[in-house]
């Protein structure tokens, strides 16, 4: 409970600076930032392709297929996407969650990263540390503080002004061809202390500089020193990344699809009672139905549309019950604004729902109340 409490904590401490600022709040199929435009203060953006040529004062909250940053980006940016590209300026930090990550411009602070591929180019700056969790992650470019890194591969070709740390879970007693492994580069210089484990494939150059020791770590202490004191690797920053990822889901559910978004949390607020009724309704009943029907030959179809719907009303029931909490909350505060509600909410249900049993309890209303108020709000448009 402290954890999760600890966690929701600094999601808090991320956001709440945000509310200093105005902000702009962009949606759409495409959204492009020109590059003599200037959005003075935080830019909320959900679109399929987010292409950004000019300057942001603030933050950046974006979610998204593809994202480019050309321009300059005073503040941070918190995105999820399937690509994000920087080729400009991020006077703050990066905190992302991709497919894709490709940084060929300048970070003034950290990054942490969640990501198949992380790709730091070598025209690249990054002032402060990288934080990376991905299949493959190669630094060419300068990074001022430490490098820690979990996933199977990493490579590094420039300066790195504190420590390098390769956390893995290879299962192996023994380095292997196909297995995880670093490569240390000619040009490397890094400062501090180079630590991986000794059951990774190790290609270090006799031309890399390493200002201090070389360390390989035994199995059994690879799930310890510094990557845990970090929180790298661990249990506190998957779950950043996974809340990083819900506010993103969150923001572009109340950008493209604000009126459906406020027509169901309004269901769900003025009639509580009925949308868990009816929810409870729909979490037991829909799979029955849907197990009876492909039973039937003529219903399998159905059976699979069925499914698939009861699936992703399950997928967005959580996320839909944070928002309307958060909506209520507000609502008390004379606070109108969707995207705070939703912020405000997945960060307190977070909280919530962390609590030991009596949390779990809780979650499950909350799903009921969810599909509930999907349910009666979907049965009120069709008539």
């Amino acid at each position: 409970m402290k954890k999760k409490f600890f966690i929701a904590s600094m999601i808090v401490a991320m956001l709440l600076p945000a509310a200093a600022y105005a902000f702009d709040v962009k949606s759409g199929s495409n959204v492009y930032i020109g590059a003599d435009e200037i959005i003075n203060g935080n830019l909320y953006a959900g679109a399929s392709s987010i292409l950004i040529d000019g300057r942001v004062t603030g933050d950046i909250f974006c979610g998204a297929s593809s994202v480019t940053i050309n321009g300059t980006v005073d503040g941070d940016v918190f995105c999820g996407a399937s690509s994000l590209v920087i080729n400009g300026t991020v006077g703050g930090s990066v905190r992302s969650a991709t497919s894709e990550l490709s940084i060929n411009g300048r970070v003034e602070r950290s990054v942490l990263a969640g990501s198949s591929n992380i790709s730091v180019g070598p025209d690249a700056t990054i002032g402060w540390s990288v934080t990376g969790a991905a299949a493959t992650m190669t630094v060419s470019g300068s990074v001022g503080g430490d490098i820690l890194f979990a996933g199977a591969n990493l490579m590094i070709n420039n300066s790195v002004g504190g420590e390098v740390a390769f956390y893995s879970d290879n299962k192996s007693d023994k380095p292997s061809k196909n297995g995880p492994g670093i490569e240390i580069l000619p040009n490397t210089n890094i400062t501090g202390d180079l630590s991986y484990p000794e059951n990774i494939t190790a290609n270090i150059s006799e031309t890399a500089v390493i200002g201090g020791k070389v360390s390989k770590l035994a199995a059994h202490q690879k799930n310890k020193g510094n990557l845990i004191a970090a929180g790298f690797g661990s249990y506190l920053f998957f779950k950043l990344i996974f809340i990083l990822s819900m506010l993103v889901i969150g923001l572009v559910l109340v950008s493209l699809f604000s009126k459906k978004t406020l027509g169901i949390t309004n269901v769900m607020i003025k009639e509580p009672g009925a949308s868990i009724g009816w929810g409870a309704l729909t979490f037991f009943v829909v799979p029955v139905i849907a197990i009876f029907l492909a039973f039937t030959f003529i219903g399998i179809p159905l059976a699979f549309l069925l499914a698939v719907s009861y699936l992703l009303m399950l997928c967005f029931a959580k996320l839909m019950a944070a928002i309307a909490v958060g909506r209520y909350l507000m609502k008390k505060m004379d606070n109108k604004s969707l995207y705070w509600a939703m912020i405000a909410g997945i960060v307190i249900s977070y909280i919530i729902f962390a609590i030991p049993l009596f949390g779990w309890l809780l979650g499950v209303v909350a799903l009921w109340w969810s599909l509930g108020g999907i349910v009666k709000y979907c049965n009120a448009e069709r008539k």
